[in-house]
């Protein structure tokens, strides 16, 4: 006879086996694909929570976990990306700008990301060339024309920085990182001229300094000489 305890058991697994009949058996078609296109895109879900509250560890392992669903694999593999760059992990920002790139050359947005990421980086160069793409090849955009201005300042190249400023004056004039710009590249223009005109007045002593020396040289020698012939 059964006891207490074994008829709720039975009564369990009774329901397990009606239930696995019931979603698995072969009337239900596709059932597993929806099932699992569900589990993915609540992954997806899961980990834009995690984001919103900066849990960018957790945010990530559950991207990567919804990217294996095709359906979200690009999507997911751009918020993987844009997390490791809020989580300012920038090389790991940059392999995935760059993967999803070779997929879209032309994107606008993911191009201005990797640039960015390049100049958090300290890649200013490379920075500054993809900055001069994104404006030669694509509509103006504010932030771009910032963000290669301050690209242009770190790398010290005052007169770019100070013509494309003009570009943002013109183009953008309710910025209000004009003023900063105008003053830092003034002082950056202002030093290097300074600089400059030592150098010039350096080289320019220089000449007088070698016959001055050449002078002395030879009245050395010739008191020399005097003395030895006093020797004599």
């Amino acid at each position: 006879m059964f006891n207490c305890f074994q008829w709720i058991i039975a009564c369990c697994v009774a329901g397990v086996l009606c239930f696995s009949c019931g979603t698995t058996g072969p009337t239900v078609i596709g059932e597993r694909n929806r099932i699992y296109e569900n589990i993915t895109s609540e992954y997806f879900l899961v980990a834009d929570a995690y984001l919103e509250n900066k849990n960018y560890q957790k945010a990530v392992e559950f991207y990567t976990k919804a990217s294996v669903n095709k359906n979200l694999t690009d999507l997911a593999e751009y918020k993987i990306a844009y997390t490791y760059a809020l989580w300012e992990k920038w090389d790991e920002a940059a392999t995935g700008y760059k993967k999803l790139l070779d997929k879209e050359p032309d994107n606008f947005s993911l191009r201005s990301s990797l640039a960015y990421v390049y100049a958090r980086q300290g890649y200013g160069d490379l920075a500054a060339q993809e900055y001069e793409v994104l404006l030669r090849d694509y509509d103006w955009d504010q932030s771009v024309l910032e963000n290669y201005i301050v690209v242009l300042n770190s790398l010290e190249h005052y007169e770019l920085a100070e013509e494309k400023l003009s570009l943002l004056e013109e183009f953008f004039p309710e910025s209000n990182k004009i003023e900063s710009f105008r003053e830092s590249i003034d002082k950056g223009l202002e030093a290097q001229q300074q600089v400059a005109e030592e150098k010039d007045g350096t080289e320019s002593e220089s000449p007088n300094d070698g016959e001055n020396n050449t002078s002395d040289t030879d009245k050395n020698s010739d008191t020399d000489k005097a003395d030895h012939q006093d020797g004599n």
